[in-house]
């Protein structure tokens, strides 16, 4: 009898651990693919963010709206993200999901209204209120940038940080 329950306490203490084990192993599985894809979405922010850089330096050295629009949207990408968004969805806090969200429907209405080309892609008539439009877009771009190289536990470049500083942006 003894040896029964002794037989049967292995078998339930051995299942909790394979149980326990398995889940750990599934949990680290899921947190480095997590921060793969925050690694990816981060490469296309960074793509975003060059863009929008390029299209500020081509409105500011005269080339038209229109051209320098197709250009920008031409650099816009969101596959990771569209791929593979809903893993981050499921690992980052609000205060770090809310910034790419936002960075994320930007790009995806910039690139929509660049693909349709009824109207600008920026809803800017000057140039003046386009470089601010694309200032304000690029801060938050930049923010989702930090907030994901801060997940990964990748160091965040100095020079991103001082991008978010509006005066740095727009000056």
């Amino acid at each position: 009898m003894t040896a029964a329950i002794f037989g049967l306490l292995g078998v339930i203490v051995g299942g909790v651990l394979n149980g326990l084990v398995s889940w750990r192993i599934e949990r680290s599985r899921a947190l480095r693919e997590a921060r793969a894809v925050a690694r990816l979405t981060y490469v296309e922010l960074g793509d975003a963010r060059a863009g929008l850089n390029s299209y500020v330096a081509n409105v500011r050295h005269g080339m038209t709206l229109a051209k320098a629009e197709a250009e920008l949207t031409d650099t816009l990408r969101d596959d990771a993200w569209n791929e593979h968004g809903r893993i981050l969805a499921l690992v980052l806090e609000p205060s770090a999901w809310e910034p790419l969200v936002h960075a994320y429907n930007t790009i995806t209405g910039l690139k929509r209204r660049g693909e349709h080309r009824r109207e600008p892609v920026l809803l800017a008539r000057t140039q003046a209120e386009s470089v601010s439009f694309a200032a304000f877009f690029r801060v938050g771009i930049v923010q989702a940038m930090i907030e994901l190289a801060r997940y990964t536990g990748d160091a965040v470049p100095e020079w991103l940080i001082r991008e978010t500083d509006e005066r740095f942006v727009d000056g």
